[in-house]
């Protein structure tokens, strides 16, 4: 249900669906991806397979926006509550998932909006590389199943969280 709120908040595949509204749309993410990648930094002893390659993606969003002629905005944004390795599972969870999505999207604009490679290095994220990291973050994950339920419980909960928080984003003014 949080994964459709926040397609529904995107409105990439509208008819109409304009480069201005693409860059407005980089711009959000940006704003989220600052701080997500800002709360992430502090986690990097939990040895994920290519931790540093997962926290790009601001950067991505920067090269995107600059190659399409804009600065990017430093707004603040909502943090989320990473806390602890379930957290911060919970939450990579979602953002690792929707590079797979990002595949499709990159595609997408890439015809609708004609946009060169420059401009999509966000929603293309680990280009030919996106499965593999799927694939080890995954292989991650499942060796996390023998933590308590609580564990289980509280990463869920994140990964609500994060979704609620990005549509949060997508949605602000």
């Amino acid at each position: 249900a949080q994964h459709k709120a926040v397609e529904q908040a995107l409105p990439l595949f509208r008819k109409d669906f304009s480069p201005s509204d693409y860059i407005h749309i980089l711009q959000k993410f940006h704003t989220f991806f600052r701080a997500y990648e800002s709360q992430m930094e502090s986690w990097t002893h939990l040895e994920i397979p290519h931790f540093e390659n997962r926290l790009q993606r601001a950067s991505w969003l920067s090269q995107d926006l600059k190659s399409l002629g804009v600065n990017p905005e430093n707004n603040s944004a909502i943090l989320l509550n990473l806390n602890d390795k379930a957290t911060v599972l919970g939450a990579m969870y979602v953002i690792e998932g929707s590079t797979l999505g990002g595949q499709i999207i990159v595609r997408h604009l890439r015809t609708q909006l004609q946009l060169p490679e420059n401009a999509t290095h966000f929603y293309g994220s680990y280009r030919e590389r996106t499965g593999e990291f799927w694939l080890e973050f995954k292989k991650y994950l499942d060796r996390q199943i023998d933590h308590p339920q609580e564990f289980i419980t509280s990463a869920v909960q994140s990964a609500r969280n994060t979704f609620e928080t990005i549509k949060i984003t997508l949605s602000s003014t």
